[in-house]
C-alpha cells in the first residue's frame, strides 16, 4: 500500500499541534487538579469554621442558660419559699426583665402533689398537677441535671423549650422544681442567616435521637446517617445530594447538632472552572494553529520550485528504480545526482549486509549443529559398547537399527529444515536407544496431533533437551522404576510449543537462573545440550522464539520450546 505524503507545512502543523495540546492538556489537568485541591481545602475550611461557629452560637446560648439556672439554685438556697414569695417573685421578674429570652420563671413542690410555690408575675403555666407532665418527670428522674425539653413552636413567630432542675430551698430540707420557659426564636433566626447552601439546614437531636428541632424536613435516611456517623464531619449523600455533615454535642445539654451544608457548590464551581479553562484552550488553540500556519507558509515557500522539479521521485523504500534528472539550477541538479549516488549506494550496501548477515547466520546454525552430532554419537556408542560387554546382542542390534534410523533423519540429505514428523521421530529413536540402555528404569511418551505435522522445524531441537531430561532429571532415580518422559507438541496462541518433561526431582531455583544466565551469555563456556538449542532457535527463528525452564521439586521438570508459526512454513534450507 502505498504511503501518503504529505508536505512539510502540513507535517509542521501536524507535528505542533499534538505537542500545543499535550503541552496545553498538561498545563490545564495541572491547573484543574491545584485548583480543585485548593478549592477542597478552602471548602472544608470554610464549612468547618462555620459549623464551628454556628457550634458556638449554641454553645454559648446554653451557657448563659445555664448560668441562669445556677444562679437560681445558690439564691434560694436559703431562701423559705414559702415564707418569701414576694423576695422571690420580684427576683423572677428581675431576671425576666433582664434577659429577654426567658418569657417565665415558676417554682414548683418536689413532693408528690407538684404544687406551684411561686412564679414570676403574669405566670400562665400549671398550678397543681405537675407531676404529670415531661419537664417535672425529666427534672425527678435527673437531679443532677438541667434539663431540656423538645423545641416547640408557641405561635406563628415564636419558637421556645423548657429549662427544668431539681433543687433544694429553706436550710436544704426542702426540694423544688425549677421551670424555665425560653424564647428559642433569636437563636434560631440568628441562625437562618446561614448560608447552607440549597437543601442545608440545622437539626438538634437528643440523646436517643428523637428530634428536637429541625430547619428543615428531616428523612429517615438522615436519621440514619446521623446515627451511623461518630461526631465531627465527613461528606454524606441524602437524596441524591451530597452535604458536609458536622456532628457534635452542645457542651451541658445532651443534645446533638447536626449541621448539613450544601457540598455541591463545589461540583458547580469545577464545572465553571472547567467550561473557562477550556473555552481559554480554544481561542489559544485557534491563534496558535493560525500564527502556526502562516510561520510554516514562509518557511516552506522557498521550497516550493525545488518539490515541483522533484516531484516524480519516489520515495526510495518505495521504488528503488527511480533516478531523479533535474535540468534546473546548480544547487538542484547537484542534489539530484547526489540523491542518485546515495540511492544507489544504500541499495548495494544494503544487499550486501543481508548476504552477510545470512552467510553469517547458516554459518552460525551449521557450526552449532555439528556440535551436537559428535556428542551423541560418542553416547550412543558407548552405550553399544555397553550391550556388547554383557553380551546383550539382541539389544544392541536394536540400538543400532535406532541408530541407523536416527542418523537417517540427522542427515536429512543436508537439509536441516525437516518435517515436524522426522524431529519427533528423530527423538523418540534417542529415546528408544537409551531404553535399551536402561531397561526398565524409565518409561517414555510421545504426544503429537497429527495435525501439527504439516509444519517444518529446524533439526536437532528436541533431541539434546531430551538428553538433558534423561542424564539430569532422571538420574537420582534410575533403578527405582518410575521414571518417565514425555514429549508433547501443541499449538500455543502464535507459537508451536514443545514440551518436553520428565517426573525427576526437579531443579533448585538458583541452579535454574544459573541455566538462563549460561543461555544469554556467550562468554560462559556450558556443555551442549541446551545452550546449542537456546543459540539455534535464536538464530533461525529470531527473538521471538524462547525457552523456558517450569520445575517444581520433588515432582519434576519441563522444558518448552516455544517457535514462531510465522516461521514455520518457510521452505528455506539453510
Amino acid at each position: 500500500m502505498k504511503k501518503h505524503i504529505f508536505s512539510i507545512k502540513t507535517q509542521l502543523i501536524a507535528t505542533f499541534v499534538p505537542i500545543f495540546l499535550i503541552l496545553f492538556l498538561a498545563i490545564s489537568s495541572t491547573a484543574i487538579a491545584l485548583y480543585y485541591s485548593n478549592l477542597i481545602k478552602y471548602m472544608d475550611s470554610q464549612i468547618q469554621g462555620q459549623s464551628f461557629q454556628i457550634l458556638n452560637n449554641y454553645e454559648s446560648y446554653f451557657d448563659s442558660v445555664i448560668m441562669t439556672s445556677n444562679a437560681i439554685e445558690k439564691k434560694i438556697d436559703n431562701i423559705d419559699v414559702n415564707i418569701e414569695k414576694v423576695r422571690v417573685n420580684e427576683y423572677f421578674d428581675d431576671l425576666k426583665s433582664s434577659r429577654q429570652e426567658i418569657l417565665s420563671l415558676a417554682l414548683y413542690d418536689a413532693s408528690n402533689d407538684g404544687k406551684l410555690l411561686v412564679s414570676s408575675s403574669n405566670y400562665e403555666g400549671e398550678k397543681e398537677g405537675s407531676i404529670y407532665l415531661n419537664w417535672y418527670k425529666s427534672a425527678l428522674e435527673n437531679p443532677l441535671l438541667n434539663n431540656f425539653s423538645a423545641i416547640e413552636e408557641l405561635d406563628n413567630t415564636q419558637h421556645g423549650f423548657i429549662l427544668s432542675k431539681k433543687m433544694k430551698y429553706s436550710t436544704l430540707e426542702k426540694e423544688a422544681i425549677l421551670k424555665i420557659n425560653y424564647d428559642f426564636t433569636k437563636i434560631l433566626n440568628s441562625m437562618s442567616l446561614t448560608d447552607l447552601g440549597k437543601g442545608g439546614h440545622i437539626t438538634i437531636y437528643d440523646n436517643d435521637y428523637n428530634l428536637i428541632y429541625s430547619s428543615n424536613s428531616v428523612s429517615e435516611n438522615e436519621i440514619t446517617v446521623v446515627k451511623e456517623t461518630i461526631l465531627g464531619s465527613k461528606i454524606v449523600y441524602i437524596d441524591n445530594i451530597s452535604f458536609s455533615l458536622f456532628l457534635s454535642t452542645i457542651s451541658k445539654t445532651r443534645w446533638k447538632l447536626a449541621i448539613f451544608i450544601n457540598y455541591q457548590n463545589i461540583s458547580n464551581l469545577m464545572r465553571q472552572y472547567f467550561f473557562i479553562v477550556l473555552s481559554v484552550g480554544i481561542v489559544l488553540a485557534i491563534v496558535y494553529i493560525i500564527a502556526l500556519y502562516f510561520m510554516a507558509s514562509k518557511i516552506t515557500k522557498p521550497l516550493k520550485v525545488l518539490k515541483e522539479e522533484m516531484s516524480k521521485i519516489e520515495i526510495l523504500a518505495d521504488n528503488k528504480d527511480i533516478k531523479s534528472n533535474f535540468n534546473s539550477n546548480l544547487e538542484v541538479k547537484e542534489l539530484s545526482e547526489s540523491f542518485n549516488q546515495m540511492q544507489d549506494r544504500i541499495e548495494f550496501l544494503t544487499k550486501q549486509i543481508i548476504k552477510e548477515e545470512e552467510e553469517k547466520n547458516k554459518s552460525e546454525l551449521k557450526a552449532l549443529q555439528n556440535q551436537i552430532n559428535p556428542h551423541f554419537l560418542y553416547n550412543t556408542l558407548d552405550s553399544i559398547l555397553y550391550l556388547i560387554e554383557r553380551n546383550e546382542n539382541q539389544k544392541a542390534e536394536q540400538m543400532i537399527i535406532s541408530l541407523s534410523k536416527f542418523f537417517r533423519i540427522s542427515i536429512s540429505k543436508g537439509q536441516n529444515i525437516i518435517p515436524l514428523e522426522k524431529e519427533v521421530e528423530h527423538a523418540s529413536y534417542y529415546l528408544a536407544i537409551q531404553k535399551i540402555r536402561y531397561g526398565t528404569t524409565f518409561d517414555y511418551e510421545v504426544k503429537v496431533d497429527k495435525d501439527l505435522y504439516k509444519y517444518s522445524v529446524i533439526k536437532l531441537i528436541l533431541q539434546p533437551i531430551v538428553e538433558n531430561s534423561l542424564l539430569h532429571g532422571l538420574q537420582e532415580i534410575n533403578g527405582k522404576n518410575d521414571g518417565k518422559i514425555i514429549i508433547e507438541a501443541k499449538i500455543d496462541g502464535e507459537f508451536l510449543r514443545f514440551d518436553i518433561i520428565d517426573n525427576g526431582y526437579g531443579i533448585l531455583p538458583e541452579k535454574v537462573e544459573e541455566i538462563y544466565k549460561n543461555l544469554k551469555d556467550d562468554s560462559i563456556k556450558s556443555s551442549v545440550g541446551l545452550k546449542n538449542v537456546y543459540q539455534r532457535i535464536k538464530i533461525y527463528y529470531g527473538e521471538k522464539a524462547e525457552l523456558k525452564i517450569f520445575t517444581e521439586l520433588d515432582k519434576g521438570t519441563d522444558i518448552a520450546l516455544f517457535l514462531p508459526l510465522e516461521r514455520l512454513n518457510t521452505d528455506e534450507k539453510i
